[in-house]
């Protein structure tokens, strides 16, 4: 581990990524997003899939948008529509996410 100081505030970090970094051994706002993304990513996708099949609404966007954004979620959950149970669920998840007019 090694520490470097700038402006008061102590970086820890480990001595290979000192070394990728060639950067005068200061992080740049370009090279800290990276490393916050890489550190902080979402560690359950499937779970924030599911979440945003469940708390998606159509809103003021087109049908077409909805559809396109629907379906990336059911990518993201890792969910399919192999049986006719998940093909109900999700024919009803999208109805929920429609605008009241159109749902009926």
């Amino acid at each position: 581990m090694t520490k470097k100081r700038r402006s008061g505030r102590t970086l820890t970090c480990t001595l290979s990524q000192t070394k990728s970094w060639k950067i005068s051994n200061f992080l740049t706002y370009t090279l800290f997003i990276a490393l916050l993304k890489k550190h902080f990513k979402a560690y359950n996708r499937e779970r924030q899939g599911v979440y945003k099949l469940n708390t998606i609404k159509q809103g003021n966007q087109p049908v077409e948008e909805l559809v396109t954004e629907f379906s990336l979620y059911i990518a993201e959950a890792g969910l399919t529509s192999d049986t006719n149970a998940e093909q109900v669920m999700l024919i009803e998840k999208f109805r929920l996410a429609l605008n009241p007019s159109l749902a009926k």
